[in-house]
């Protein structure tokens, strides 16, 4: 992937002896820049044994914020052209939910019998930067049409911060507290709880089609790829403990669908649609407890961390 990326690179800035690489003021250059409303839910497993599809605890990280979007295209000599995209969003409202299957009152792995649960309506987005870089080439489809090949470069970076919240816990019969299967019930305090951070990049490819009707053109786009590299911190502040994930590769696919209609010859106005999924990715975790008390470990591809995205935007766009 690497080397198809750096030998486009290398063909499309050869430009030619007779005319500059870039011509400014025929179109060549397209920036856009909006707003809009982004989705998201990060879900992270804790798993039964090496290899096992049974989780033992599942935290579900979801919100919905206000987002900004930005991109720039550029196109090359011989139709190869160059894109740079990002959107970053934050201070949105946002809910967690903690599942956890053990102890003496567990029963099976069934979603619905689960022993341990926390909730956390004042959960924060703190941030979220999805970007990518795409070296691609244009094909004629048509009379009309386009279809842009591309491969590149894709880094996402998100953070949450559970507050407070509520749990119904599951205590053993043989300890100080005999509450039986989801009999203690309390609160936590109105402090920092968990803070979960996902750093994932990607190495990506995919195709953007376009056909104009009119002062419109209409255009839809598929990508897949996958995660290398990534990892994810886990920090329980009321435990002292800090959890680091190194995560395998995994598959990730992202689609979207756009509308933009000319006001002029340089200008447009842009509607947008991007769904983005990252399929669970299992990895190794190292447990750092630094209460003085608990030991720290390492467990062996027995966590998994996800996350899907959706987002709707409107933005402006020029040429030049």
């Amino acid at each position: 992937m690497a080397a198809v990326i750096l030998c486009s690179a290398s063909a499309a800035f050869a430009g030619g002896a007779d005319k500059p690489l870039l011509s400014l003021g025929d179109g060549n250059i397209v920036f856009s820049g909006g707003a809009g409303v982004l989705g998201l839910q990060g879900d992270e497993y804790v798993y039964a044994a090496s290899g096992s599809s049974n989780a033992v605890s599942h935290l579900i990280w979801q919100s919905v914020s206000p987002m900004l979007t930005g991109s720039m295209d550029v196109k090359l000599p011989k139709d190869w052209t160059f894109s740079v995209q990002a959107d970053l969003s934050g201070l949105g409202d946002g809910y967690m939910e903690d599942y956890d299957w053990f102890g003496y009152q567990f029963s099976d792995f069934d979603p619905n019998d689960w022993t341990h649960r926390s909730q956390h309506p004042n959960t924060n987005l703190d941030w979220y930067f999805h970007g990518s870089m795409l070296v691609g080439r244009d094909f004629k489809l048509g009379q009309s049409g386009t279809v842009n090949v591309n491969a590149g470069l894709q880094y996402t970076d998100v953070q949450w911060t559970a507050i407070g919240g509520s749990y119904v816990y599951s205590d053993s019969d043989t300890g100080p507290v005999v509450c039986h299967l989801r009999g203690c019930v309390g609160t936590f305090p109105d402090t920092p709880g968990i803070t979960y951070h996902q750093q994932l990049p990607a190495l990506v490819g995919g195709a953007d089609f376009s056909t104009p009707y009119g002062a419109w053109t209409l255009g839809a786009g598929a990508h897949a790829g996958f995660i290398i590299g990534a990892h994810t911190t886990d920090v329980h502040w009321l435990r002292s403990r800090t959890v680091f994930d190194t995560l395998g590769m995994a598959p990730i696919v992202s689609v979207s669908a756009e509308a933009s209609y000319k006001f002029s010859e340089k200008t447009s106005l842009v509607l947008n649609g991007k769904l983005d999924k990252t399929f669970t990715a299992r990895g190794n975790a190292y447990y750092d407890y630094y209460d003085g008390v608990t030991p720290s470990f390492s467990l062996t591809d027995q966590n998994g961390d996800g996350l899907l995205s959706a987002s709707l935007s409107a933005s402006l766009k020029g040429s030049f």
